[in-house]
């Protein structure tokens, strides 16, 4: 009886120290997937997941095997659909929600859906495509992504298409997506009868709980034409938002060709400058740069280089 004992009581010591050395491993693997400057170490990415509740984003560290760009970027996507790494979190992508393909151009990386995309709750669409983009924004070559659902553009509630994001375009939290959706005073400029002059006009606008910012909703409010008699519009109706992204207070907004093809009678620096004084008033922008079709090497109306970041410019402004 006694030695009965005596051997489960070893027993209960192996494994104790089993399951501590098991432990012991993991963290060493974790560790492993490291620099010791909290760096990842190359093939080695974090995959973005949700949490239990459904309220923010969380992570884990995931190896790659593949080494080919477009092989990397298929193999986190099945980790985000998978989560299979993950310990009390649910994957960010939906159980029938459907990848039908991606391909990768120009560092853009689109990603088509079936149309169960469009059924999601707009919290839990915002942490999906959150999760999408900081999970493959680490892939070398892909700078964005872009989605689709049943082969069109995913658009916004304020009509324009979301274009190219990256990670750091998203919030995290349900609760910050629930914050953002309160009015804020913005001033937009706009053009006089003479179209040489910008005009501020204020407005007050709610940003909506999809996840847009409020540089976005700046252009898509500009876009969107005056509301005061007196005041013209500076961009022609025809122009699109590709995408509005803020790095480091530069504003980087990408339209489509109707910016440059479809022009307004107005003078060159209007158009431009009715964007970068519109969006210079916001507290996280200093600086804004324009580009067309992903392009910033253009002379506007062959007077106008917009190959640099641009300052605000008050002497357009009517005094």
């Amino acid at each position: 009886m006694k030695q009965k004992g005596i051997r489960l009581f070893l027993i209960c010591l192996g494994v104790v120290f089993l399951a501590g050395l098991c432990a012991a491993c993991q963290r060493g693997r974790d560790r492993e997937e490291t620099t010791l400057d909290g760096e990842l170490k190359e093939g080695t990415y974090r995959v973005y997941t949700i949490n239990k509740a459904g309220t923010k984003l969380s992570a884990y560290n995931y190896t790659c095997e593949a080494t080919e760009t477009e092989s990397i970027v298929g193999e986190l996507l099945e980790q985000v659909k998978m989560a299979s790494g993950a310990l009390e979190q649910n994957s960010a992508m939906p159980e029938n929600l459907y990848l039908q393909s991606f391909t990768l151009t120009d560092k853009i990386l689109y990603l088509y859906f079936d149309g169960n995309y469009l059924n999601m709750r707009p919290t839990v669409e915002v942490l999906c495509r959150a999760a999408l983009a900081k999970t493959l924004t680490q892939v070398e070559g892909v700078d964005y992504i872009s989605v689709y659902v049943n082969d069109q553009p995913l658009i916004d509630s304020a009509g324009s298409q979301n274009g190219y994001v990256t990670g750091s375009d998203f919030i995290e939290r349900v609760s910050d997506v629930e914050d953002m959706a309160a009015s804020q005073t913005i001033t937009l400029y706009f053009t006089d009868e003479t179209g040489t002059k910008l005009l501020p006009e204020i407005r007050e606008v709610t940003v909506p709980a999809q996840g847009i910012s409020i540089e976005h909703l700046v252009v898509s409010e500009i876009l969107s034409g005056p509301k005061e008699e007196g005041h013209y519009p500076s961009l022609p109706s025809t122009v699109k938002i590709n995408g509005v992204q803020i790095r480091n207070q530069i504003c980087y907004v990408n339209l489509n060709g109707a910016f440059l093809n479809d022009a307004l009678d107005v003078s060159e620096y209007i158009p431009v400058y009715s964007l970068v004084n519109s969006l210079a008033e916001l507290s996280t922008v200093s600086k804004v740069q324009i580009m067309v079709d992903g392009n910033s090497s253009i002379v506007f109306r062959d007077s106008l280089s917009l190959e640099n970041p641009l300052e605000r410019q008050l002497d357009y402004v009517a005094q």
